[in-house]
């Protein structure tokens, strides 16, 4: 069988305080549907991923409301780690080649995972490329297409996938019963079934998330050489070429020109050491170094989801220079600690932030730097932009919203 992943019941009523009443009946109403069908989630790791987590706490909710949820990831062997990078990097740039030797071998891994696959589900949803061929491998190892609605869901863009990897994607996700994805555009314009878009969510109670004393900033700051009595800006990320963190001190330096005292912490909970962002990282460095009013922090300085949670506290505006691919989950992030977000106009960030109400989307290092000074220089808006944030991440980008959605797709089949 697949390596299973212990799945402990959460419960919903631990949630209670940041749903409307309605909302609450919604989601046991909807459950009430599905109490004692068999759900299980396909993946390929158990943590360290935005998208193990959403499983884990989704799955816990699902099996306080009634239904038998499992989890299971495929078994990856380290000669599969290199196939599985070129998988994501075709799947995210036309530009990089994708083979037909890789395709095999990436075949040839599936067929081997499917014949771990074992039991009889009413759901069964696998999750981002690296798993879609599972139920053509199934189908064709068993002769016959197993029971039960299958799903796949798609959590990355492939709008500029290579278009080998594109349609050999397509060729298998033609098999299931529904494609699930993030954005339309992650779609890609293919003839996909019953395609369904199911945006993205925070877990409120994550302690990256979960509301903390602010007493404890004033220390943390000091901790780091900043003051609390002046303004912060920060941008907490992880490190790659996307998040544009060269174009983020840019803008900090300019908009310090009208905001002398503005401070800025730039903290990076994830670094690819031995890969390309190992020399990102040493370049901004390298950059700041003569700078005493900017912090970089990484993994080695102890940033851990508690310690992002207090940055975006201490901060008056938060930032995200992407310019990337995504959807951006930071941005609710930030939005969910009642902060402004200044934040590039790509990916998902459009969707999460309402221009001039919750925070800023910007194209250029020099309208952002005008963003982040004028949030600086009137702190009653930053503050009154951050609590029209926190609300609408609490009715839009919340895991309880994110579960009402599966809970609807899966009845849609």
């Amino acid at each position: 069988m697949l390596a299973s992943i212990p799945v402990r019941p959460v419960s919903l009523q631990r949630y209670a305080d940041f749903l409307e009443e309605e909302e609450l009946a919604e989601i046991q109403r909807l459950a009430a549907q599905l109490r004692g069908a068999k759900v299980i989630h396909i993946n390929t790791t158990a943590f360290g991923t935005r998208v193990a987590d959403m499983i884990g706490v989704m799955g816990g909710l699902m099996l306080d409301l009634g239904i038998d949820c499992r989890w299971q990831v495929l078994r990856v062997t380290s000669e599969l780690v290199s196939i599985f990078q070129r998988i994501y990097d075709a799947s995210q740039d036309s530009n990089i080649t994708w083979d037909a030797e890789s395709a095999s071998t990436w075949l040839e891994y599936s067929a081997q995972q499917a014949s771990r696959f074992d039991g009889e589900y009413d759901y069964v949803i696998v999750h981002d490329p690296q798993t879609v061929p599972l139920l053509n491998q199934i189908t064709a190892s068993r002769g016959m297409r197993p029971g039960g609605a299958w799903l796949w869901h798609c959590h990355l863009d492939l709008g500029q996938a290579n278009p080998e990897i594109r349609r050999f994607l397509a060729s298998h996700a033609s098999a299931y019963d529904a494609v699930l994805a993030e954005m339309e555009s992650y779609l890609y314009g293919e003839d996909l079934p019953n395609p369904q878009v199911i945006l993205p969510a925070i877990d409120p109670l994550n302690p990256r998330n979960a509301d903390l004393s602010p007493d404890t900033v004033p220390a943390l700051l000091a901790s780091l050489g900043l003051s609390s009595d002046q303004p912060l800006i920060s941008q907490i990320s992880n490190l790659e070429p996307a998040v544009d963190p060269m174009g983020a001190i840019a803008a900090w330096r300019l908009a310090r020109q009208q905001v002398p005292n503005l401070q800025m912490i730039m903290a990076f909970p994830g670094i690819l050491f031995g890969s390309a962002t190992h020399s990102l990282f040493h370049q901004v460095v390298r950059e700041i170094q003569a700078d005493a009013d900017i912090r970089v922090l990484s993994p080695l300085d102890g940033v851990g989801n508690l310690e992002v949670n207090l940055l975006r506290q201490a901060s008056s505006a938060v930032l995200q220079r992407s310019i990337g691919k995504g959807f951006g989950l930071v941005v609710a992030e930030a939005m969910w600690k009642s902060k402004p977000v200044v934040a590039g106009r790509c990916g998902g960030i459009p969707l999460q932030i309402v221009e001039g109400e919750t925070g800023y989307l910007v194209d250029t290092v020099e309208t952002c730097a005008e963003r982040l000074a004028f949030l600086a220089q009137n702190p009653d808006l930053a503050r009154e932009m951050g609590s029209r944030g926190r609300e609408m991440v609490r009715s839009r980008f919340l895991i309880t919203r994110y579960l009402r959605d599966y809970l609807s797709s899966l009845l849609s089949l």
